[in-house]
């Protein structure tokens, strides 16, 4: 995609907008994990104390070092990822997940997942054990070996606000038009 997909106008407002609002409105404080671009975020969200800006020095190394910058950067309590191209995502969604989650927590689960009709999605909930396991992994790791190490529980839903992610034009342009915009 040519443009910026993270400033894609949806709804009258950039993508990256709706996931901002959506992560704030379910947490004290949204710890957004720069690289690509950085100082046009943090010129976009300035003069909102809420979001904390934590630089990937290795962004082109991919999603899981910036994960890893963003765990560097949690107090160790339980916490969720939410990728910054999924403008459905809800504040309904992430208080599902963490009502789930804290259901599950008496089967000892430490991450939920959700997963739209096989694919899984976001936002993932983790407890505050998880952020330990990825400050100890190698850059050689990934999300997968994270998972291996910890107990998961999959919330399956026909809710596609938790797959529908913006990773092409054509994504985008599908987007525009089931909003009818």
């Amino acid at each position: 995609m040519d443009e910026w997909k993270l400033m894609l106008p949806y709804l009258g407002k950039p993508i990256i907008d709706h996931v901002v609002e959506t992560a704030l409105s379910s947490a004290d404080r949204v710890l957004l994990v720069t690289g690509y671009r950085e100082n046009e975020l943090r010129s976009h969200f300035s003069g909102i104390p809420e979001i904390i800006f934590l630089q990937n020095p290795d962004y082109s190394r991919g999603m899981f070092s910036s994960i890893r910058t963003g765990a560097a950067g949690l107090d160790p309590e339980n916490f969720f990822v939410l990728h910054a191209d999924l403008p459905l995502v809800k504040p309904s969604h992430i208080t599902c997940l963490f009502d789930y989650f804290t259901h599950q927590r008496k089967n000892k689960i430490e991450i939920v997942q959700p997963v739209c009709n096989g694919v899984p999605g976001h936002p993932v909930i983790f407890s505050g054990s998880v952020r330990e396991t990825l400050l100890r992994a190698s850059d050689s790791d990934s999300m997968r070996d994270i998972f291996q190490c910890h107990t998961v529980s999959f919330f399956q839903t026909n809710d596609p606000a938790y797959i529908t992610d913006v990773d092409t034009r054509e994504a985008y342009d599908q987007l525009i038009r089931q909003s009818g915009s």
